[in-house]
């Protein structure tokens, strides 16, 4: 039995990519549009080309013969000359009809048969330009006796007083004609005709190339939307169309890294909040249960403790927090004069008393008459100095120095602190500052504080540099841009 949605799917026609279809009303649309236009003109072209040089023949072969049967005219009578010149002087009988008439219309003369009387040629346009203007006239219709297409040429007949005593026409079938024309007509559309399918043909197999990876790119995005990082894209292309595969991939990787890094630091958090409340329970209970005047050693203990977690968790909500605001934006920093060395020096008191829990000393290395203003917002600045220490200390062995300077330039101040502790391998440290990361570090803590520092920095302007070497230490500089001297006219007020 099949599924709901598999009977759905069975009655769907394929429908055509809508890029294929959007090629076809678009590009190939156009295409063909302008093989049209293109074929209509070289049909007029042709026709208005092949009929022309018809009438340029005629009209200028009727003007030669007109000027010889006008000196002809001069020494002999019309109606005698009509004949004997015509039968002697005209050798084109097979290429075109000649035509001797009157005034009235009246046929004197045809090389196809002599015949006196109205002829259709009175009516005619050409022979009516030709007697009432006395220039030449062209015909360019169909025969009304036969319904022939044909094109006619007539001058006038003029004495040696200059009047009109005639018309001289020629004239000549179109058919043979036109069926040329018509045979070149035909081969220019058969040729478009063939553009046309070659043009569909090779591009619908070019688009189909596009389409066709662009379908397995969007499934494939698809399953990463859904959840499915080990989806990837099978990179057949070398070009544009295989660098989006690629990027695809990159994406995919990279959010699978994301993910995985997010699900170990949830697992993480979740055994780091574990592990404070457990002891905050356990203590809170042993307390709860003790006398408080004959075991106040155990209360006291259990205070410090339950005190200590509660610290643990403070720091570790505070970093949550910086990282909500940090992935929305909402980081704000309050830019101000800060004296580095003060806020350096109070950090160092906060932290000597936990430093020297681990038995570790605090070495701070620094002029006393120095003097370096920095513009930055003075608790944050706080917190990376504190972060950076914590980390410092967690990671250092016992009987060990930590040494923290301020170095400055004309324009930066450095805050330096250098650590003997256990170290970064080489293939953790270009990701130590990524968000979630913790590496194999077996120290508790959240993979967040490094990343949260770092953007604390960055939005100073400065930089977070962090140099390491495995077994030997860790250093982290702090680089701030100086605050810039006032001008002189601020001085002056």
């Amino acid at each position: 039995m099949h599924s709901k949605s598999e009977k759905g799917n069975t009655g769907v026609k394929k429908r055509l990519p809508r890029i294929t279809v959007r090629w076809i009303t678009s590009v190939f649309g156009v295409i063909v549009l302008i093989l049209i236009g293109f074929e209509l003109t070289i049909s007029a072209v042709i026709f208005s080309y092949y009929h022309k040089t018809v009438e340029n023949y005629l009209t200028q072969k009727a003007e030669e013969m007109i000027l010889n049967y006008n000196l002809n005219l001069q020494q002999n009578n019309y109606t005698y000359l009509t004949y004997t010149w015509a039968a002697d002087y005209f050798h084109d009988q097979d290429l075109m009809e000649l035509q001797i008439l009157t005034p009235e219309g009246e046929c004197l003369y045809t090389s196809i048969g002599y015949a006196i009387g109205q002829d259709d040629a009175s009516a005619a346009s050409d022979f009516l330009t030709a007697l009432n203007t006395g220039t030449t006239g062209v015909y360019n219709g169909r025969n009304p006796g036969t319904n022939e297409r044909i094109m006619a040429a007539s001058v006038p007949i003029q004495d040696v007083n200059g009047d009109t005593v005639g018309v001289l026409r020629l004239l000549t079938s179109l058919e043979s004609v036109n069926s040329h024309v018509w045979v070149l007509v035909l081969t220019t559309m058969a040729i478009c005709l063939g553009i046309i399918l070659f043009v569909f043909t090779t591009n619908y197999y070019f688009i189909g190339g596009i389409v066709s990876p662009l379908q397995r790119i969007t499934e494939t995005a698809n399953r990463i939307a859904k959840g499915d990082m080990s989806a990837r894209i099978d990179n057949q292309y070398r070009d544009e169309v295989g660098d989006l595969c690629d990027s695809i991939n990159n994406m995919a990787a990279e959010l699978a890294e994301n993910d995985k890094m997010k699900n170990d630091f949830i697992s993480s958090i979740s055994h780091e909040l574990r592990t404070p409340l457990t002891a905050i329970k356990g203590w809170s209970e042993t307390m709860a249960l003790c006398d408080p005047v004959n075991d106040r050693s155990t209360v006291m203990r259990g205070l410090s403790v339950v005190n200590d977690e509660v610290e643990r968790l403070s720091h570790m909500v505070e970093e949550l927090l910086d990282f909500s605001r940090i992935q929305s934006g909402r980081m704000r920093v309050m830019m101000e004069n800060v004296d580095l060395y003060a806020e350096v020096e109070q950090v160092i008191l906060i932290m000597r008393e936990r430093a020297a829990k681990a038995r570790i000393t605090l070495q701070f290395n620094v002029p006393e008459d120095i003097n370096i203003v920095v513009l930055g917002d003075a608790d944050r600045l706080n917190q990376v100095f504190i972060n950076i220490l914590d980390n410092a200390i967690k990671h250092s062995s016992e009987d060990t120095t930590i040494k923290i300077s301020i170095v400055e330039t004309a324009t930066h101040a450095a805050v330096c602190i250098e650590d003997a502790g256990e170290g970064i391998p080489a293939d953790e440290l270009p990701h130590i500052k990524e968000k979630f990361f913790k590496g194999t570090s077996s120290k508790r803590g959240t993979g967040l504080g490094l990343a949260v520092a770092d953007e604390i920095v960055r939005l100073h302007g400065g930089t977070l540099v962090i140099e390491s070497e495995l077994g030997r230490g860790t250093k982290v500089t702090i680089v701030l841009p100086k605050k810039a001297p006032p001008a002189p006219e601020e001085e002056a007020e």
